[in-house]
């Protein structure tokens, strides 16, 4: 075979084997680039759909929420209005034990004066029924201050249960869901550089014409002073 050939067919072998190792470098690349953003697409879809679902919830505690605090408010009412009845029916029992004292007082009095005392035993006996009646007065309004001061201190007991009742109730929406923070895409990975394929593609040439060389150089040469034909 001829040196040409053989350089020929050496420089075809090299580059064959380096196309072939850029086009399989090309490709691996590109099937990881495709695997890497398969990966990142599923990733960002889950947590999408996460972020979704608990906003979901969280909108479903919210109404939730506004219900249970609407509730507070109408049991609070309530024990408010029960805390005044309380109170009124009280005052109301001593205006009637005030009007039987003051009617028992009168008549009293009156017994007094029908009895026909004069003069200093009679007045003993009228103030010491006024001073009867005024004791038990100022035990009534006692009574109606102390019964006036526990209503107040109810009625803040019920204020108090509220505020934490519905404190307890915003701690399920206090803090809403944050939009997720979404990793970057992968890098893309280039592959084997075409300026490498350049490169061992000159190598193959290189080595196509190394080769030539070397087979040519033990070529017998033409010797030129061989004459063909007769003298």
């Amino acid at each position: 075979m001829d040196p040409l050939t053989l350089g020929i067919l050496s420089f075809g072998t090299q580059a064959f084997g380096a196309i072939s190792n850029y086009s399989s470098g090309v490709s691996a690349a590109q099937a990881q680039n495709r695997q890497a953003m398969k990966i990142y697409d599923y990733q960002m879809r889950a947590q999408a759909d996460d972020y979704v679902q608990r906003i979901g919830e969280y909108n479903l505690r919210k109404a939730q929420f506004k219900e249970q605090v609407l509730n507070n408010q109408t049991a609070a009412g309530r024990a408010y209005i029960g805390e005044q009845q309380r109170l009124n029916e009280i005052m109301k029992q001593m205006a009637f034990q005030r009007q039987a004292s003051n009617i028992e007082r009168i008549k009293s009095e009156g017994k007094a004066i029908a009895s026909g005392q004069s003069g200093a035993s009679a007045a003993r006996n009228l103030a010491m029924e006024r001073a009867s009646a005024g004791r038990a007065e100022a035990v009534r309004e006692a009574q109606g201050e102390r019964a006036k001061e526990m209503a107040l201190y109810r009625a803040e007991g019920i204020r108090d249960q509220l505020r934490i009742a519905n404190r307890q109730a915003y701690y399920n929406v206090g803090q809403a869901p944050t939009m997720p923070r979404f990793a970057p895409a992968p890098m893309q990975q280039s592959g084997p550089s075409p300026l490498g394929l350049f490169a061992n593609l000159g190598q193959a040439a290189l080595g196509g014409v190394d080769t030539y060389m070397n087979y040519a150089k033990y070529q017998p040469k033409a010797n030129p002073n061989l004459q063909t034909g007769s003298s």
